[in-house]
């Protein structure tokens, strides 16, 4: 086949029809359209349910406080409500159910072949109010309408979820709304001091409140979502005792929208509580010794000091604690304040001999917390002395030298007391002479010994009084006195004396090695050699410090550093003579200051980056900046402030002394997503230093982008004609987004979904164009997703559904399904009888458009007849005779009535079928039937032949031998028609036999004939055989496939020299009767029709017999073959795959036919096809074979994808979607990560490009990760980025496998009993995902313990069920810091007055106890739900449901009569044994059971207890059963039964 060259362009179709027509036979070429992905608006045409919704729920939302006539919105992703009905249906919705206030009305918006469902608020002024019910459920009747051929109608049902939309309506309120605290003034920086709360009865951000100070306090700052407010510098009570703040709570829907709505305000008074901060310090002067006497005597003075101020610092009391059994000793008061009188008790007790006592004094303050101190003070107590001491002289002289050292012994004054005992010890002192306390002496030994250095220049003579007095008590003491008069010899005895100078020396710090510090000068009154003085440290220790042993000028050695070395330094200076015998010295102490000087920066803890989120409050804290000063005093006092920025200086202020920076704008993520601020801390030294210190603050994007765009319906409709070039623009479709005009609401537009996806696109002014040529025929309509989606840094988006319908053009010929049909109709058949109807199919879709039917050949005779409009072929008043023709073949032509108008034909062949119209009719009516007497039994005779021209069983025949003379003496072949002898004949004899021949046809016909039989004797001398002539060599005949049975093949001849008669057969090569042969003449005739096909020749095998001898002769008969078949297509269907770009004159395929018929020759000719520029192109049907001139596409240039931190190996990440518009290319797609997954851990697959975790392996290092991956179709490759941002990583509650928990327990169980164990999973990853388990409630721990690693918990006590019946055991929400604490409330959706009168549940512990305000419970059974939620950021709660009964106060407890049962059995015993019975109190009916039993044991319903298997005491020793009891009451009581079996060996 060749294609022309000038031949009409061809439209690109998904398929083509072609009927390819030889002589009578058809062909079909066709190539299945692609099916389009169907979804729930294209759905297969299935019958149970096409006409049925696809959900059973469907879910919308809409917002509170809407107007009337408002929609509500499908569920991004989700599919909307409504009916696939086809194009011929009415559909009404209705509300039937759900809507009791009438705050809903439903409507049905018909589109396409889909009628959706709308529901939208009615016009009345109800309005919907989120805080009162959040949700609906309304149920939906669908009454749908079917204009078909047959008008029909059906109802179906679904159910719509409504929920209510929360909107900002409602402002944050405190409760309570004042606060008060008080704070000790040593409360550390930054520590909690309150916590303030506000609630919030919207939800989502509308709900969530920020904390703010009405004005920025230097002391106090506030957490802006925790409402903690904490401490910022050091109070200070004597500064200031007293604040208020003023706080104020924002919801953040309005922050983030930056609405004004009124804020909430709670007043915070704080109030500083002085703090005693020191002890009291005790000083206590005392006497060395007393002698008590007659009058009070004041031991020692004691005083107390306290440096706190105010009551802190004012003391107490001062007491003696211990030390003082006896009251020895008292305090009294002193004049002066905090002073105190050690006195001696005149009526104490004293012990003969010296006593000492060590007194523990205790002084404490007025402050609080009050402070103590002790301090220990010794008393030594001497007895009462009657007689004086006596000195052995009174007058003492000795001579010392002035150069005697201190210390050196003088004199021993000996003195001697008669008393005995403590009357007899002698106190020595000196009392006069000694005012410059030149010398002392020992008051027990009495000697004297010099205390100062002597200097004879000054004085040369000392005259001392020593006094000696007893120790008796006090007022019985006696004393005596001597005189020691002391010359000083004058020696070398002038140390070198220091000038006056200021001996305290200030140097600053840092100056250099060898500066000037102070110059010392010393004099020596001494002369020569004693006067010459050096100069030298004597300290012991290093000191940085040396001294000219001449000049006496002290100099630094090294670099003082006041931060690093000492800050004070005591220089011990000597200065020594030369004199003889030794030199002399004198040293003086030297104190060296160290002053600072400013010579340290401030210096910054580290650097300092924070986090801070974009819709904080105005003067909410977001960094506190702290800086160090080595150095001291004002050099070290610091103060902060921020450098100049234009682009920052409204956004940022700093407090100057605690460094805490507040926001005095509103941060913008969106404008500036890092500020970098310079904070400078300078300090107050002269000249100052200041440091610099960048900040980074980074904004944390909150998502203010609250609104999706918007349409103005969720449903839209465009046309666009078929065969429309490419890029033919549909319809505009727009979105507004009611946010921020920015840049977040900029529109992007894109096809997510549909089965137009790739064959429309959309710009991003919302156009939709078409991307390729359209055929109505392929496809009549489309669905597309349309999506709207903002331009946030987490993208908003909304979708709506687009319908496309595809116009027709008269572009297709109408074809039959079939080109050639074969049927049959039965001959004789009255007129109408219905044949066939053609069922030819337009592809065109235009609803006006009808198809006409004309028979334009092959019924000349008028036959038939055609319906032009139905195409159904019937008969005629002709009667059809099928022996007169058996096959009509009719032409008819199918036109339809577009312009231009465009028509095919189709070819019918009518086969006749047969009716048993026909009777047999044997060749004779009367057979003469000469037999040879030799003739043996069971030998054919004679064969008879009728032909029935009927066909099939109408004209098989059947031969029988219906009556006649001597019938028993033959038989016949029913099917052939041969005669046999059943018995011997006789020569001579003659026989007439009726032979009947009948068809199988229904009803049967049937014809006689006569069959006269004559046996002749056989001539004995018969000499020759029989000779066959032969009328050719070959002896062949030729037969058509056409010949008619009863035709004469040939005649076999055959002569007999003896004259004998002769009589033919057919011996073989006839097996299927199909010939006969006259037995008399020889005359071969055809029995049947012959079929080349079948047979192609036929060899038969003669014989010929005089009834002595036999000659044989055979015959070849060649059938000739006829035009009576069909050709036969190797293939129904051909599939072709061509290049798009085929050059002309190509050969696109090959046509295979055969025909059983022996001439082979085929011709072929195009007939039809659907497509006329088809035929013009001389084209087949077949696919156009696509090349790879497109590059694949992603449906979207770039993707966001949120991924928790707790994912797992393996889980689903994202699919990034690609097509290609080359149908080769469509399953080739190859998906590659290009970069950024240098850590391999993410892995994608290639084929289907979803993206999976891999490598857990430093998966959480990076918050964002940029992956850009490829997409290749083999020659082209086109790429999109992917962004996945890691989600914080607990971001689930645990959850309980159940909600409740139910276990019993018997009473008076010993404890350790395990009672059930709670199971809890968290979709957590790493630490979060680690649960333990603890019970929430203190008094559930009195009586259980839970294992925090299994959640097992058992009993800790022995239970009463009289004391109580019910114990509720709560999970805790481990979660950690503020998350874990756990909020409880009553939620339904709402509580009723009696439920609120009746129940109340601790918010804290979630207890729930009756209202003890109301006097009367009423009773009956209360449900709702409780929340626990966390306080943690996102917040989590789950919810449990909740059962309380509250029973008749009379209502009787059944009880068992034995609580517990102890029984002893031996291993012996029987099944069937009754144990025990047990009996309940209380007119109850029962029903028994055993917990946990393991089938040793049952219980009948009367209480027996009864033995089911023989124990084994070896295998278990004891059983310990529970029984329980439960009535059949409303609610069922519950009694308890513990039994405890023993099981003994028979011996015991």
């Amino acid at each position: 086949m060749k294609i022309k060259k000038d031949g009409t362009p061809v439209k690109r179709k998904a398929f083509t029809i072609f009927h390819w027509v030889l002589l009578s036979c058809g062909l079909w070429i066709t190539i299945p359209a692609v099916q389009s992905k169907n979804d729930d608006y294209n759905p297969q045409p299935q019958s149970e349910t096409r006409h049925r919704f696809s959900h059973n729920v469907y879910n919308v939302t809409i917002p509170e406080n809407s107007l009337g006539k408002t929609y509500a919105k499908g569920q991004l992703h989700e599919k909307l409500a409504g009916l696939n009905v086809g194009l011929n249906a009415d559909v009404k919705y209705r509300i039937i159910s759900g809507d009791k206030e009438k705050l809903f009305k439903v409507e049905e918006k018909l589109v396409g072949n889909f009628a959706f469902l709308a529901i939208r608020t009615r016009t009345n002024n109800v309005v919907l109010n989120r805080e009162k019910t959040d949700e609906y459920l309304v149920k939906v009747k669908a009454h749908v309408t079917l204009n078909d051929t047959n008008t029909s109608s059906y109802e179906t049902e679904t159910s719509i979820h409504i929920k209510v939309l929360d909107r900002n309506d409602l402002s944050p309120l405190f409760y309570p709304t004042e606060y008060n605290v008080v704070v000790p003034e040593d409360t550390p920086k930054y520590q909690s001091i309150l916590k303030v709360s506000a609630d919030d009865a919207d939800l989502g951000v509308n709900g969530e409140i920020y904390y703010s100070l009405l004005l920025d306090s230097e002391y106090f700052a506030i957490h802006p979502t925790t409402g903690d407010i904490t401490v910022l510098q050091q109070l200070h009570y004597a500064e200031n005792s007293h604040f208020e703040l003023t706080v104020l709570a924002h919801d953040r829907g309005s922050l983030i929208s930056h609405q004004h709505h009124q804020a909430s305000k709670a007043r915070v008074t704080i109030s500083v509580k002085q703090v005693n901060f020191y002890a009291p310090e005790i000083y206590a002067k005392t006497f060395s010794s007393v002698t008590p006497t007659s009058n009070p005597l004041i031991y020692g003075i004691v005083k107390v000091n306290d440096k706190d101020i105010g009551v802190n610092g004012n003391i107490g009391r001062l007491e003696i604690l211990d030390g003082n059994p006896d009251g020895t000793f008292i305090l009294r008061s002193a004049e002066a304040k905090d002073e105190y009188y050690i006195e001696f008790n005149q009526f104490a007790h004293l012990k003969e001999q010296d006593f000492i006592y060590n007194l523990t004094l205790r002084a404490e303050d007025l402050g609080t917390p009050r402070r103590f101190s002790y301090k220990s003070v010794p008393i030594l107590i001497k007895p009462e002395r009657k007689n004086m001491p006596i000195f052995t002289q009174e007058v003492y002289e000795v001579s010392i030298p002035e150069t005697a050292p201190i210390n050196m012994p003088v004199i021993r004054l000996k003195v001697s007391d008669p008393e005995l005992g403590k009357n007899s010890l002698v106190y020595l002192e000196i009392v006069g002479g000694n005012e410059g306390d030149e010398f002392r002496i020992n008051p027990d030994s009495g000697m004297l010994y010099t205390a100062k250095q002597l200097d004879a220049e000054k004085k040369t003579f000392y005259t001392l009084t020593v006094s000696a007095i007893d120790q008796a008590n006090i007022g019985s003491r006696t004393q005596s006195s001597a005189k020691v008069k002391i010359n000083v010899q004058d020696m070398n005895d002038n140390d070198p004396i220091f000038e006056e100078m200021n001996t305290i020396i200030s140097i600053n710090e840092n100056n250099l090695a060898g500066s000037f510090v102070a110059k010392l000068t010393a004099k020596d009154k001494d002369s020569g050699e004693n006067s010459y003085i050096s100069y030298s440290i004597a300290n012991l220790n290093t000191v940085p410090f040396e001294i000219d042993h001449f000049s006496g000028v002290v100099r630094t050695t090294s670099l003082i550093d006041f931060e690093t070395m000492k800050r004070n330094y005591e220089l011990i200076i000597r200065a020594s003579d030369w004199g003889l015998p030794y030199r002399r010295q004198t040293e003086i102490k030297l104190s060296i200051v160290v002053k600072d000087i400013n010579d340290n920066r401030p210096q910054f803890e580290r650097e300092y980056i924070f986090k801070v989120r974009e819709d904080l409050p105005r003067g909410t804290v977001v960094a506190v900046i702290e800086a160090i000063d080595k150095d001291i005093g004002p050099n070290a006092d610091i103060l902060f402030s921020l450098k100049e920025d234009t682009t920052d200086e409204k956004l940022f202020k700093i407090d100057k002394h605690t460094g805490a920076i507040r926001t005095q704008g509103y941060l913008d993520y969106e404008n500036r997503q890092v500020h970098h601020l310079t904070v400078s801390a300078i300090d107050g030294g002269f000249p100052s230093l200041t440091s610099d210190m960048p900040i980074l603050i980074e904004i944390i994007d909150v998502n203010e982008n609250r609104f999706a765009p918007e349409f103005d319906d969720f449903v839209y409709e465009g046309k666009i004609k078929e065969n429309s070039p490419k890029g033919t623009f549909v319809l505009n479709i727009t979105a507004r987004d009611v946010d921020t005009i920015d840049l977040n609401s900029k529109i992007t537009y894109s096809i997510t979904g549909g089965d137009g996806l790739g064959i429309f696109s959309v710009n991003h002014q919302g156009s939709i164009s078409s991307l390729s040529q359209l055929d109505a025929e392929t496809k009549n309509f489309y669905w597309l997703t349309l999506c709207a989606q903002d331009s946030a840094i987490v993208p908003l988006s909304n979708c709506v559904e687009v319908y496309i319908e595809v116009e027709n053009e008269n572009d297709n010929i109408p074809l039959t399904d079939k080109p050639v049909y074969y049927v049959n109709v039965t001959e004789g058949s009255p007129e109408n009888h219905d044949i066939i109807t053609l069922n030819a199919v337009d592809p065109d879709r235009d609803p006006t458009q009808f198809i006409t039917y004309n028979i334009v050949s092959g019924n000349l005779v008028g036959y038939f007849k055609i319906d032009s409009i139905t195409g159904a072929i019937k008969t005629t008043e002709r009667k059809l005779d099928r022996e007169n023709q058996a096959e009509h073949i009719l032409e008819v032509a199918i036109s339809d009535n577009g312009s231009p108008m465009l028509s095919s034909t189709s070819r019918i062949v009518i086969s006749v079928l047969d009716i048993n119209d026909n009777s047999p009719e044997f060749d004779q009516r009367v057979y003469k039937v000469q037999v040879p007497s030799t003739t043996i039994v069971n030998e054919s005779i004679f064969q008879v032949h009728a032909i029935d021209s009927d066909e099939g069983e109408n004209g098989r025949v059947t031969y029988t031998i219906k009556s006649g003379k001597g019938k028993n003496k033959f038989r016949i072949d029913g099917s052939r028609g041969h005669i046999y002898i059943a018995k011997a004949l006789e020569p001579d004899m003659e026989f007439e036999i009726h032979i009947k021949a009948e068809d199988n046809g229904i009803p049967k016909r049937s014809q006689t004939a006569r069959v006269n039989i004559v046996v002749i004797p056989v001539n004995p001398n018969s000499q020759s055989a029989p000779l066959v002539l032969r009328k050719s060599t070959d002896n062949v005949v030729e037969l058509t496939e056409n010949d008619k049975p009863g035709f004469l093949v040939t005649q076999i001849l055959a002569v007999d020299d003896d004259n004998d008669q002769l009589w033919f057969n057919i011996s073989s090569g006839n097996e299927a009767n199909t010939f006969h042969i006259g037995q008399d003449n020889g005359n071969i005739l055809l029995a049947k029709y012959l079929d080349y096909e079948t047979e192609t020749s036929y060899n038969l095998n003669i014989s010929v017999t005089d009834g002595t001898f036999v000659t044989y002769t055979s015959i070849m008969i060649q059938v000739i073959d006829t035009n009576d078949n069909t050709p036969q297509f190797a293939k129904d269907v051909y599939h072709v795959n061509i290049s798009e770009n085929i050059e002309e004159e190509s050969v696109i395929m090959q046509l295979h036919a055969t025909d059983r018929d022996e001439d082979k020759k085929l011709f072929y000719h195009l007939h039809a096809t659907q497509d006329p520029s088809s035929l013009a192109l001389n084209s087949i049907d077949s696919i156009i074979k696509d090349l790879n001139d497109n590059p694949p596409s992603f449906v979207e240039p770039s993707y966001f994808i949120k991924l928790s931190v707790a994912a797992v190996r393996g889980q689903f990440v994202a699919l990034p979607r690609a097509y290609d518009k080359d149908i080769c290319d469509t399953d080739l797609l190859e998906y590659k990560i290009v970069n950024g997954n240098e850590l391999q851990t993410y892995d994608i697959d290639k084929r289907s490009g979803v993206i999976s975790l891999q490598n857990m392996l430093n998966f959480t290092d990076k918050s964002n990760t940029v992956l850009n991956i490829s997409v290749s179709d083999g020659v082209h490759t086109v790429y999109a980025r992917l962004k996945i941002s890691l989600l914080p990583e607990n971001m689930h509650s645990p959850q309980f496998e159940q909600s409740i928990y139910e276990a019993q327990i018997p009473e008076n169980l010993l404890h350790g009993h395990n009672i059930i164990t709670v199971k809890a999973t968290d979709r957590d990853f790493g630490p979060y995902s680690n649960l333990y388990y603890e019970i929430d409630s203190e008094e559930m721990k009195k009586y259980f313990i839970m294992d925090r690693n299994t959640g097992l918990i058992t009993s800790k006590v022995t239970f009463d069920r009289e004391k109580r019946d019910e114990y509720v055991v709560r999970a805790k929400d481990n979660d950690i810091s503020e998350n874990g604490a756990i909020n409880y409330r009553i939620v339904q959706n709402s509580i009723d007055k009696k439920l609120k009168d009746t129940l109340e549940i601790n918010e804290k512990n979630g207890n729930i106890r009756l209202n003890p305000n109301v006097g009367f419970y009423e009773t009956g059974l209360y449900q709702f739900f409780v929340r626990a939620h966390d306080s943690g950021e996102p917040q989590f709660h789950t919810d449990v449901p909740v059962s309380v009964e509250i029973i008749d106060t009379d209502v009787t407890i059944p009880t068992f009569e034995k609580a517990s049962v102890l029984l002893k059995i031996i291993e012996s015993t029987p099944p069937g044994t009754v144990l025990t019975k047990l009996h309940i109190m209380g007119n109850f009916t029962f029903k028994f059971t055993i917990l946990e039993e393991q089938g040793h044991f049952i219980i009948s319903d009367s209480g027996e207890l009864i033995l089911q298997q023989t124990l084994d005491r070896e295998q278990q020793e004891s059983h310990h059963l529970i029984v329980v009891a439960e009535t059949a009451t409303v609610p069922a009581l519950f009694a308890y039964s513990s039994i405890v079996i023993h099981c003994k060996c028979a011996g015991e």
